[in-house]
């Protein structure tokens, strides 16, 4: 039995081990990636004849370099190994729970066990199930994040909201159904679909609170899917990092979201240039894709810089069922937006790596 304890003394300290590896192997790769992507896009920067929009441009890119450098010290400093602390050490505490229920059952109790008396120990088997479906499912995700050199504290801070969201699910479900199977089943799998269940308590507590607003009129909120290139699980990705709508994509800063995430510069840059365009013209992206036009604000912009006579503005007005002039301001909003000069700059940087 104290083999089986030194065994899951080691698989409770995975995620802080895997923490260590990645603080030691990731960090400096990172950095020089987002110092050289910086360097190419000053580089491309043309000094003369820069009007004030593209010095402005110049200077938060400058400011946004600075930022990013911060970002990645403060994302992989010390208190980056907290979290993967803190989640070891309650994976320590639900696989005592499950060695105390083993037992419990006569297998005999190691170091980690805990005693109990009579039938007390059944209480136990719903959150220990809950919690190793939450095992599962990090350790997973947090290996498969290892090797894209993508863990950050908040995968861990997800990992922890996770199980402890999964354990009190199950206590809550075995206290309303009772001993049975499905009590553990449901209690081992939740872990993988939390969104589920988050969707079943409200429902039940509006309808059992008299809280139900269906009829209410609100405001729809446009969801990150609607930007190409994001699937479900990249989804997941940004709403870990609090993007949960393409609002929140819309006014998030480029290089903060690029020192946190992976995924290429230029990707980055993508998604926040489709959602500054949705956010513009949320009710007419049928439209704009029906009508072959590009889902980019910088196109746009490009285009109302480029229009001093209106063609491409009524034209373009016409196939969304928006007047010229309304559409003629859109387009040079945009193109005097600082933001999409700087998402301009950016994707015009030679990606090199």
């Amino acid at each position: 039995m104290y083999r089986i304890d030194s065994a899951v003394l080691v698989l409770a300290l995975l995620p802080l081990i895997m923490a260590i590896l990645v603080r030691g192997f990731v960090i400096g790769r990172r950095k020089d990636k987002m110092q050289s992507a910086m360097a190419r896009a000053m580089a491309g920067s043309s000094k003369e004849n820069a009007d004030a929009k593209e010095t402005e441009a110049d200077a938060s890119i400058e400011r946004g370099s600075k930022t990013m450098q911060s970002d990645l010290g403060s994302l992989y400093g010390v208190r980056f190994f907290f979290p993967a602390a803190l989640l070891s050490f309650l994976y320590l505490v639900a696989f005592s729970a499950g060695l105390s229920c083993l037992a419990g059952q006569g297998f005999g109790a190691g170091f980690l066990s805990w005693q109990f008396h009579g039938s007390d120990v059944k209480y136990l088997y719903p959150p220990v199930f809950a919690a190793l479906g939450a095992y599962a499912f990090h350790t997973g995700m947090i290996v498969r994040r290892s090797f894209m050199s993508d863990v950050t504290k908040n995968v861990y801070w997800s990992s922890i909201n996770r199980l402890v969201f999964s354990v009190a699910f199950s206590i809550a479900f075995y206290a309303a159904v009772g001993d049975g199977r499905t009590v553990l089943v449901t209690s081992f799998i939740i872990a993988f679909f939390p969104s589920l269940a988050i969707t079943w308590m409200r429902k039940s507590l509006r309808q059992n609170l008299g809280l139900d607003t269906s009829n209410q009129p609100q405001i729809p909120e446009l969801e990150i899917q609607l930007i190409q290139g994001v699937d479900i699980w990249k989804e997941d990705r940004l709403i870990e990092e609090g993007i949960e709508s393409v609002q929140n994509l819309a006014t998030a800063n480029v290089f903060t979201l690029a020192a946190k995430m992976h995924y290429p510069l230029r990707t980055i840059v993508d998604w926040i240039d489709q959602a500054i365009l949705i956010q513009r013209f949320p009710n007419h992206i049928q439209k704009i894709q029906e009508a072959g036009l590009p889902m980019s604000a910088i196109e746009f912009a490009w285009m109302g810089l480029n229009d001093p006579q209106m063609t491409k503005a009524t034209l373009i007005g016409g196939k969304l069922g928006i007047d010229p002039v309304i559409m003629k301001d859109a387009m040079d909003s945009l193109g005097q937006d600082v933001v999409v000069r700087v998402l301009w700059r950016l994707w015009q940087t030679p990606d090199t790596e």
